[in-house]
């Protein structure tokens, strides 16, 4: 938790405060935020990528298709965690996004996608661990079982 994140939440804390008559004005109003610094992303290179991919595939085949896909589609986890067979359109060549899973402790929720958009497809043509063309450059594809 950053600090200008601690001070929104004390900030609405004694809005709520003064509102009720408990304290007669917010004192976190008259502190200063610190400023949004902008964090540049350096992903890695698609090679070290495709090899990160190719080593959790030949250790675990499940674990190497969800990160291939987490790759390839830019799914969140949760919308990942709620892919479902009925999801992929192996005639197509797509996958279909339209739930995320949710986790509040022990409880789990199926619900809509962060921004609600409905589709996120990279292409399941290629059915083999052939070398194939992707946004990573040539890399294996994990199997998908029909």
């Amino acid at each position: 938790m950053t600090v200008r994140q601690i001070h929104f939440i004390t900030r609405a804390a004694l809005n709520l405060a003064v509102k009720w008559e408990w304290i007669p004005n917010n004192p976190a109003e008259k502190a200063t935020v610190p400023r949004y610094v902008r964090q540049d992303i350096a992903p890695p290179d698609p090679e070290v990528v495709a090899r990160f991919i190719e080593a959790a595939w030949d250790r675990d085949p499940d674990l190497g298709v969800l990160l291939w896909m987490a790759v390839v589609t830019g799914a969140r986890r949760g919308e990942l965690c709620g892919l479902r067979w009925n999801h992929v359109r192996f005639d197509k060549g797509y996958v279909v996004v339209t739930r995320s899973l949710a986790q509040r402790g022990k409880q789990r929720k199926d619900k809509d996608t962060k921004t609600h958009q409905s589709a996120r497809s990279p292409s399941t043509r290629s059915r083999g661990r052939s070398s194939t063309s992707t946004a990573l450059g040539a890399m294996s594809v994990p199997r998908f079982a029909a």
